[in-house]
């Protein structure tokens, strides 16, 4: 477990710091992306969730990196920590991800392979096939 002097996991510190160019390599070298830590059990998604738009692109670039909607301490998700956080952006990109996971869950597994994007779709639009 990569941790700074703080014990804080490195993705967090990376969230924090805005280094979100980092993120994919931090993960590809092992840093799990929906470590909890601290007495809030926060996510690296939730830490950028608090931060709005100056954790947006780091929440873009988490998820991208199969980051999930977790519940820390408190029972929050990073959707609901970025309700108070004054960037609409952000809402949205979470609540499109609270609907896709719930989409999926909800889904035969026929049906949730059609919604992976494919090399004719992009990965903004997804289609539902019978």
């Amino acid at each position: 477990m990569c941790q700074d002097s703080e014990g804080r996991p490195v993705l967090v510190v990376a969230v924090v710091t805005g280094h979100h160019d980092i993120i994919p390599v931090l993960v590809q070298r092992g840093a799990d992306v929906n470590q909890q830590s601290g007495p809030l059990k926060n996510t690296a998604l939730h830490e950028a969730a608090s931060r709005g738009s100056g954790g947006l692109q780091s929440a873009r670039v988490l998820l991208g990196c199969r980051a999930k909607m977790r519940r820390n301490a408190q029972g929050e998700t990073a959707y609901d920590l970025s309700l108070t956080s004054d960037c609409p952006p952000m809402v949205q990109l979470l609540a499109a991800q609270l609907g896709h996971t719930l989409l999926g869950r909800l889904l035969p597994d026929k049906a949730k392979m059609s919604l992976e994007p494919t090399p004719t779709t992009s990965s903004s639009s997804s289609s539902i096939q019978p």
